[in-house]
C-alpha cells in the first residue's frame, strides 16, 4: 500500500471522526443547556410557589377570626336591622384592611345574610350558595379554600370557615380574593400560570399564553414534546408563536392546585453553533497535524544522528561531572587514563599529574591492603588474565599534600575489547568514620554509666533490706522485752514475799497461784514465737466450713456477750457445691478465733459493736468475710498488717504475731487472705479452694 492510499484513508477517517464529534457535541450542548434551563426553571418554580403561598396564606385565618366576632354570631341567631348594620360595617372595614375582594356571611341554608360590598349592591339582591362546594364543606364544620368561578365576578380565590354559637353551627363566613390583584402584587415571574384541581386555568401572567390561548390541561398531560436527556432526566417542551418553552409544573398537596412556570429556550441554536465550531476546529487541527507531520518528516532524518551523538556525550559528561563518587578509568595495565572533577577535588591533583600513572600512587601504605594490591598487581602483570572485581573495599587514600583520609573503593571491568578498560569508584568516608567513633564512645560511656548505676542500685537495695530487717528486730525486741519484763518484775516481788512468809506457811498458797499464772503468760509468749517460727504440719481432713463456723461462734459466745458485741452471720452456698475443704480443723478454729478476737479489741471503745460474717461457696472456692465497726486502720498500715511484730495496739497489748500466724496458716492451707477498710471498720476476706477443685489442681 503506497503513501497516497495511506493518506486518503487517514483523511477519510479524520473527517468521519470530526463529524462524529460534531454530532455528539450538538447533543451534549443541547442536553447541557436543557439541564441548566431545567435547574433554573425549578428554582423559579420554587420561588413562585413560595410567593403564591405567601400571597394567599395571609387570608387563610381571616374567616376563622370573623366567625368568632360576637356581632356576627348574634346576627345569625337572631337577625335584626341593628345587628345587620353593625356586621355590614365590620365586614366592610375588614375587607378594606385585608385588601380582599369581598367577605360574605351565609346562614345554614346558604342564603347571603350580609357582605362587605353592600354599598355597591341592591338591598333586594341576595344570592344563595347552598350548592357551592365550599358551602357544603363548611356546613360540615370544615375549613376550606379553593378557586371560585363566577360569571358575574370572574375568577376568585376563596377561604371559608363555619360559625359556631353555643357549640351550634349557625352559618358560614366566606372571604373572596381577587386572583389578579393578589398574585400580581406579589409574584413577579413573567411566565407563570395557576390551575385549579379540575385543570381550569385560574391565572396566567405569561404573555405567550395570553396571546396564544391553549387548553391548559394539556400542559401537564401532553407527551409528544417530552425529551429525555443523557442522564435520564425528562423535560417538557411546548411550542408557541414559533418559539420553544420549557415547562415545569408542581401540584400543591393541600389545595390540589397546579402551579407552572415556562421558560424560553434557545439551546438548539447554541447547540448548532457548537457543533459547527467543533467540526471547524477538527478540520483546522487536521490541517495543522498534516503540516507538522510533513515538517517533522523533513527534519527528523537530519537531526537523528546529531541528536543521538550530542545526547550521548551530554549524558556521559553529566554523569561524570555530577556524580557524588570519584570516578577513575584505568587501561589494561592498571594505569590512570581519566579522573572526574570530584577526584581532582579530593586529592588536590589534575589529570595531567596522574595520567598514565599506576593507581597505587593515590593510596598510603598500599602493601597493608592485600586485596587492593593483588588486584593492581594482576592488572600490571600482562601474563595473566585472571581479574576479580573489588567491591566496597576500605583503604587509606593520600592527597597531594601527603595528608590521608579513609576511602571506600570498587574496581570493575567496563569492556574487554579492543582493549580492556576498568572503572574505579572512590568515596571519601571520613565523616562516616567520625560518626562510627563517636557512636562507639557514646556506647562505651552508656555501658559504664549503666554498670555504675546498677551497682549503686544493688547497694541501695541491700541497705534498704538491712534497714527493714533491723526495724523488724527492733519492734520484736521492744515487744518481747516489755512482755517479759512484767512477769519478771512480778516474780521478783513474789520471791521477796516468799522470804517473808517462811515463818507463816499458811500464806504460801496465794503467791504460788500468782506465780503459776505468770509462768503461764510467759509460756504463751514463747509458744506464739515458736508457732510463728515453725509450721505445724498436722494431718488434714475434710472440713465443713459451715459447721466449723457455727462451732467457733459457740466458743466465743461468752466473750461476745461480756463485751456486748452483736454477731450477724449469713451463709450462702450452692446445692451442688457444699462448703467442704481439705484442712486442719484446729488451725482453722485458731484463725477464726484470732480474727474475731481482733475485731472485739478494735471495737472496745466504740458505741456500735457489730461483727458481720458471711460464708459463700461457688464453683471452685469458699469465701468467708469478717467485718467489724472498729473504725479500720490507715491506708498506709494495710500493707504491713500481716508482717511479724507489727501491731496497731498499744505496747503491752500484744506482740503483733496474731495476724502473721493467721497468714502463715492460710498460706499452708493453699488459701488466701486480704484486708481492706469499709465505711465503718476493717474487713478480712478468707478464701479456700473447694475439695474438688483442690484435688483437680494436684499433679
Amino acid at each position: 500500500m503506497n503513501a497516497f492510499n495511506l493518506r486518503s484513508i487517514f483523511i477519510s477517517v479524520f473527517i468521519l471522526i470530526s463529524l462524529t464529534l460534531s454530532y455528539f457535541s450538538f447533543y451534549y450542548v443541547r442536553d447541557w443547556g436543557l439541564a441548566d434551563t431545567q435547574d433554573y426553571t425549578s428554582t423559579q418554580l420554587l420561588n413562585t410557589v413560595i410567593s403564591v403561598r405567601g400571597a394567599l396564606n395571609k387570608f387563610h385565618v381571616l374567616p376563622s377570626l370573623i366567625s368568632k366576632q360576637t356581632d356576627v354570631q348574634v346576627l345569625l341567631l337572631s337577625p335584626n336591622p341593628k345587628h345587620l348594620v353593625r356586621v355590614r360595617n365590620y365586614l366592610e372595614q375588614t375587607n378594606v384592611i385585608a385588601d380582599s375582594a369581598s367577605i360574605l356571611l351565609l346562614d345554614r341554608s346558604g342564603n347571603e345574610v350580609a357582605q362587605s360590598n353592600w354599598r355597591n349592591r341592591q338591598p333586594t339582591v341576595m344570592d344563595n350558595y347552598a350548592n357551592s362546594d365550599f358551602f357544603r364543606k363548611s356546613i360540615r364544620g370544615e375549613q376550606d379554600g379553593g378557586v371560585w368561578f363566577n360569571e358575574r365576578s370572574g375568577v376568585r380565590f376563596y377561604f371559608s370557615a363555619p360559625v359556631y354559637k353555643l357549640q351550634k353551627l349557625t352559618g358560614v363566613v366566606v372571604v373572596k380574593i381577587d386572583v389578579v390583584k393578589a398574585l400580581e402584587s406579589t409574584v413577579t415571574r413573567e411566565h407563570f400560570y395557576l390551575m385549579d384541581s379540575h385543570d381550569k386555568l385560574v391565572y396566567s401572567s405569561s404573555s405567550v399564553l395570553k396571546s396564544a390561548p391553549i387548553d391548559s390541561s394539556r400542559i401537564s398531560t401532553e407527551q409528544e414534546n417530552m425529551r429525555i436527556l443523557l442522564d435520564g432526566t425528562q423535560v417538557k417542551i411546548i411550542h408557541r408563536q414559533g418559539r420553544s418553552f420549557l415547562v415545569r409544573q408542581v401540584l400543591l398537596d393541600d389545595t390540589q392546585w397546579s402551579i407552572g412556570v415556562i421558560t424560553p429556550l434557545n439551546v438548539d441554536e447554541t447547540a448548532r453553533w457548537s457543533s459547527l465550531g467543533v467540526f471547524s476546529g477538527c478540520l483546522l487541527l487536521g490541517l495543522l497535524m498534516m503540516y507538522v507531520r510533513e515538517w517533522r518528516a523533513k527534519k527528523r532524518t537530519q537531526l537523528e544522528v546529531v541528536a543521538a551523538q550530542l545526547a550521548s556525550e551530554a549524558r556521559g559528561r553529566h554523569i561524570i561531572n555530577t556524580t557524588q563518587s570519584g570516578l577513575i578509568t584505568l587501561d589494561e595495565r592498571g594505569n590512570i587514563t581519566f579522573i572526574n572533577p570530584l577526584v581532582m577535588q579530593q586529592f588536590g591533583i589534575s589529570l595531567s599529574n596522574v595520567v598514565n600513572q599506576p593507581l597505587g600512587i593515590l593510596f598510603d601504605q598500599l602493601a597493608s591492603f592485600t586485596s587492593l594490591k593483588r588486584v593492581l598487581d594482576n592488572l600490571a602483570d600482562q601474563t595473566t588474565s585472571n581479574f576479580s572485581p573489588l567491591t566496597g573495599y576500605e583503604a587509606v587514600a593520600k592527597r597531594s599534600d601527603h595528608s590521608i583520609f579513609p576511602a571506600l573503593l570498587s574496581i570493575k571491568q567496563m569492556r574487554t575489547s579492543p582493549a580492556a578498560e576498568y572503572l574505579v569508584t572512590l568515596v571519601d568516608i571520613t565523616k562516616r568514620k567520625q560518626l562510627e567513633r563517636s557512636l562507639k564512645e557514646v556506647n562505651e560511656s552508656l555501658e559504664e554509666k549503666v554498670s555504675r548505676r546498677t551497682i549503686a542500685l544493688e547497694n541501695t537495695q541491700a541497705e534498704l533490706l538491712k534497714a527493714e530487717k533491723m526495724a523488724v528486730l527492733g519492734r520484736m525486741s521492744t515487744a518481747i522485752v516489755h512482755e517479759i519484763n512484767q512477769p519478771l518484775t512480778a516474780l521478783r516481788n513474789y520471791l521477796a514475799i516468799l522470804e517473808r512468809i517462811k515463818s507463816q506457811p499458811e500464806l504460801m498458797d496465794q503467791p504460788l497461784d500468782a506465780l503459776n499464772h505468770l509462768v503461764d503468760n510467759m509460756a504463751a509468749i514463747t509458744r506464739q514465737l515458736k508457732m510463728f517460727a515453725y509450721a505445724k504440719n498436722e494431718p488434714q481432713e475434710e472440713v465443713d466450713m459451715q459447721a466449723l463456723l457455727e462451732g467457733v461462734l459457740v466458743l466465743v459466745a461468752p466473750q461476745m456477750e461480756q463485751e456486748s458485741v452483736l454477731i450477724s452471720c449469713e451463709v450462702t452456698q450452692a446445692l451442688d457445691h457444699p462448703a467442704v475443704i481439705l484442712a486442719d480443723r484446729l488451725r482453722l478454729e485458731q484463725v477464726l478465733q484470732n480474727l474475731l478476737g481482733n475485731a472485739v479489741d478494735a471495737m472496745r471503745d466504740k458505741a456500735e459493736k457489730v461483727i458481720d460474717i458471711e460464708l459463700t461457696s461457688h464453683a471452685e472456692e469458699v469465701k468467708i468475710t469478717i467485718s467489724d465497726t472498729g473504725g479500720g486502720v490507715e491506708e498506709g498500715q494495710l500493707a504491713h498488717i500481716f508482717e511479724p511484730f507489727y501491731t496497731t495496739k498499744e505496747i503491752g497489748m500484744g506482740l503483733g504475731l496474731g495476724l502473721s500466724i493467721v497468714k502463715n496458716i492460710v498460706d499452708d492451707l493453699e488459701g488466701g487472705i486480704r484486708a481492706n477498710n469499709t465505711c465503718k471498720g476493717l474487713m478480712f476476706t478468707l478464701s479456700f479452694p473447694l475439695i474438688q477443685s483442690r484435688k483437680s489442681n494436684k499433679p
